[in-house]
């Protein structure tokens, strides 16, 4: 049986890839930040990215042909996400 943090994190996930292809990309960047932010180990979040890059990639981002912007700033709120939970978590 799915536990109750298993269900919510289903449902970000569905959240998730209806903003990827319904909304600006820009706010399913946030929604991923935040969704790195609330869940441990929210590793679909580079999948998102990916995902983003897959449908809004130009292939040219500051001048230069880097294809993977958004899984690349995923990967960076994954690793970033560990540390503001380390900084934040009470003991």
């Amino acid at each position: 049986m799915l536990g109750k943090n298993n269900i919510y994190r289903i449902i970000v996930d569905i959240i998730l890839i209806i903003s990827a292809f319904l909304l600006p990309n820009y706010v399913s960047v946030i929604l991923i930040f935040v969704s790195v932010l609330i869940f441990n180990n929210f590793i679909e979040s580079i999948i998102f990215g990916f995902i983003l890059d897959m449908l809004y990639g130009s292939g040219r981002i500051f001048g230069y042909n880097f294809a993977y912007f958004f899984t690349l700033i995923s990967v960076i709120f994954y690793v970033i996400s560990f540390k503001i939970k380390e900084m934040v978590r009470v003991s």
